[in-house]
């Protein structure tokens, strides 16, 4: 859905004898998303050097990944310098600051898990850190924590732009 509202040279409301909106705009727009298809895949090591192959556990595409939900907003005021028609913006894409997954672990369908720890070549790796002092689920979970898997967080931009 994209909402735009416009105020054109005299328009808006009169505040101290001053139009503080005319010519400004407000554009919104609001994206919902059904999740990406995938073919599950049976638990393995997605995340590390030692991921190999993947063995397919269903049809292909027979899975989706979870919905998102964005919305951008962006404000904008137009004046004139020098002859130049300009127009300043402030824009907000994701505004929400969702936290809209990309992409899931083809194994487990999500995105912030692989599954693989609870394997018996996942405990086996568990044990064998241990042995030699670090902890392992906290070493996996870094790599299974990839911030490339979301959309990008909330960001603001600025700009003046001008058509010639």
């Amino acid at each position: 859905m994209n909402l735009d509202w416009r105020l054109n040279k005299g328009e808006g409301p009169l505040w101290n004898g001053l139009r503080l909106f005319e010519n400004s705009g407000l554009n919104l727009l609001f994206n919902v998303a059904s999740g990406t298809p995938y073919t599950p895949t049976q638990v393995f090591n997605e995340v590390t050097l030692a991921a190999v192959s993947n063995i397919p556990s269903g049809p292909l595409n027979s899975r989706y990944g979870p919905w998102s939900l964005d919305m951008d907003l962006k404000a904008t005021r137009e004046f004139h310098a020098r002859g130049l028609r300009l127009e300043a913006y402030a824009w907000v894409l994701n505004v929400l600051n969702q936290k809209n997954p990309t992409a899931v672990y083809t194994s487990s369908g999500s995105p912030a898990t692989t599954d693989w720890l609870g394997t018996n070549e996942g405990q086996g790796f568990l044990s064998t850190a241990a042995g030699r002092g670090v902890d392992g689920a906290a070493l996996y979970g870094l790599a299974e924590n990839d911030p490339t898997i979301y959309s990008n967080p909330r960001l603001v931009r600025f700009g003046l732009r001008t058509n010639f």
